[in-house]
Formats: structure tokens, C-alpha cells, sequence
């Protein structure tokens, strides 16, 4: 995901066009994911998740830990091939961005 979380609607002719303006479309403001204790990484590369340590590795050689975790890969959903992708608590959703 390069930008924010995006309001599908208001990505309309007029923004399309550049008649809009750009703080017209994001879902949130910047404001809420710091407010929120939300770590959004925008163009970050996942090389692994670590559910038992509830980590996640970058392809960077970063790992971060999660309490909660999103994976946002673009508006086609991308389906993990690992043995855990079945389990119930595991969503896939397609989302506008």
C-alpha cells in the first residue's frame, strides 16, 4: 500500500481530475493512527508473520511486534499460503485504496 486508507466513493471524476482536493479522499486524517496507537507502514515489504511471537519480519531485516495486526496488500486480496491462512480468526477483505 503506497497511501493512506481511501474512501472509494470520493475517488470520483472531479479528484481524478485534480479538481479536488487531495485531503478530500483519505479514510482517516494522520491524526487518528497516532491517536490510536496505529503503526501504518505505507510501501513496507512483509517477509514473514510470526503468530506465536506475534511478530512480523519486513524484507528489510526490521521485525516488529503486533497486539493486533492488518495486513493491507492493495484492493485485490492476496491469500497466504501458509497452514494457518484457513483458521477462523484469519479475514481477507478487498479494500479501495
Amino acid at each position: 500500500m503506497k497511501r493512506r486508507p481511501s474512501i472509494a466513493p470520493n475517488l470520483s471524476k472531479d479528484y481524478l481530475a485534480g479538481h479536488a482536493p487531495e485531503d478530500w479522499v483519505p479514510l482517516r486524517p494522520d491524526s487518528f493512527y497516532s491517536d490510536n496507537a496505529i503503526d501504518l507502514r505505507l510501501n513496507a515489504t512483509v517477509a514473514g508473520v510470526d503468530p506465536r511471537l506475534r511478530e512480523v519480519a519486513l524484507v528489510d531485516g526490521s521485525r516488529l511486534r503486533y497486539g493486533r495486526l492488518l495486513l493491507a496488500t492493495g484492493a485485490e486480496p492476496v491469500r497466504l499460503s501458509i497452514p494457518s491462512a484457513g483458521q477462523q480468526q484469519v479475514h481477507s477483505a478487498a479494500l479501495a485504496v
